[in-house]
């Protein structure tokens, strides 16, 4: 994952802290059963980190969009559950 983010051109410090984002909204969406105001913020997040790496699957892949696949599959979730 390290070799992925530094062709991305990302430091560590920034998967560590998308990793600790992507920890935090699963929670928040665990815990959304029970408390659900948790879940729009999340999906907001979400839908960032998202948009985020689908651009910078764009801008690295250019002649590759499906491995923005997921990206865009997690983007399009996550938009719904920010607008619901």
């Amino acid at each position: 994952m390290a070799e992925e983010f530094a062709v991305y051109g990302l430091s560590r410090k920034t998967m560590y802290l998308i990793g600790f984002l992507k920890i935090l909204i699963s929670l928040c969406f665990l815990c959304g059963n029970w408390v659900p105001f948790l879940i729009r913020p999340a999906a907001i997040v979400l839908v960032f980190l998202m948009t985020m790496a689908v651009l910078y699957h764009l801008k690295v892949e250019k002649d590759k969009l499906v491995k923005a696949g997921p990206a865009y599959l997690i983007l399009f979730f996550a938009s719904y559950l920010m607008v619901v």
